[in-house]
């Protein structure tokens, strides 16, 4: 059986970008506090909005004011990945993940991207990768009011492809976040990857249906 409707993340499920989210997180981070976060803390904290990303930080390290600081990592963030991204060298897609959207595609399923980075951080991946004509939307953590793991991403998502049955609708991640982001909206298939931040112990930890060792998996689970 076919979704009506999947649902992919991006960094660390369709894109391999060999770690430069995380690694961005941390050393932004540090230039504006000089607290070096573990890469462990930064995995944790992969899918989420990155504005909530940061005011996590801040309480961590009880960082005042949180607002203004908040602002200035976001901006600066969002102002390195882009330029990182705007290179064709630093990302690639996933092994399998434009063969896995063209066999989604080509058999009636509606292929969507949505994640925790902004407008700007996603159009710039879309058009570096020449993914305008590959997948049919993208929805971005800015242009909802909730994040993951809240629902909202996919929410819109299935109004934008005119989706009704939330039963019918995919969503495929590697992260914790996108696990939940799944079960909170109540979607038939919740499929987590192993290729990006969360190892498959703490994948299983989370409500889920399958996880898979890469995208390739997915040619046997729709069929």
């Amino acid at each position: 059986m076919f979704p009506f409707l999947t649902v992919f993340d991006i960094a660390g499920t369709t894109m391999n970008d060999r770690g430069l989210v995380q690694m961005a997180l941390i050393d932004v981070f540090k230039e504006h506090t000089n607290i070096e976060i573990p890469m462990s803390r930064a995995n944790n904290l992969m899918g989420i909005p990155k504005p909530v990303a940061f005011e996590y930080l801040c309480d961590d390290y009880e960082i005042k004011p949180k607002a203004s600081v908040i602002h200035a990592l976001t901006e600066r963030f969002e102002e390195r990945l882009i330029a990182s991204y705007q290179n064709p060298v630093n990302i690639e897609p996933m092994p399998f993940a434009e063969e896995v959207f063209s066999y989604l595609r080509k058999n009636g399923s509606k292929v969507a991207l949505d994640t925790g980075f902004s407008q700007r951080i996603t159009k710039t991946i879309i058009e570096t990768l020449q993914w305008e004509n590959k997948i049919d939307t993208h929805i971005s953590s800015d242009e909802v009011n909730r994040g993951r793991p809240q629902p909202d991403l996919i929410f819109e998502a299935m109004g934008r492809m005119g989706v009704h049955s939330h039963a019918m609708v995919a969503k495929v991640g590697d992260s914790i976040s996108d696990l939940s982001e799944g079960f909170a909206a109540g979607c038939g298939w919740v499929i987590g990857v192993e290729t990006g931040a969360c190892t498959r112990e703490e994948l299983e930890r989370f409500p889920h249906t399958h996880i898979i060792r890469n995208l390739s998996e997915l040619f046997n689970i729709f069929t």
